[in-house]
């Protein structure tokens, strides 16, 4: 019947805007960057597809900065 349609939860409640954090004060720029360094951080392969889902959700969360 119906599927579960809520996003997959990767991250600890909190721990990606931590993160996202970190890496803007290290002066990293632009939310790719930012991916990558969240990625990195993380210990996780940077595949095309990892990058795209965690800059869409720093992007995310860069827009509640403003």
């Amino acid at each position: 019947m119906g599927g579960d349609t809520a996003p997959v939860r990767i991250f600890e409640r909190g721990q990606l805007k931590r993160l996202v954090c970190d890496a803007m004060r290290a002066g990293v720029e632009g939310n790719r960057a930012i991916a990558l360094s969240v990625i990195e951080t993380m210990g996780w392969e940077a595949t095309d597809e990892r990058v795209r889902d965690v800059a869409a959700r720093v992007k995310d969360v860069t827009k509640r900065f403003r």
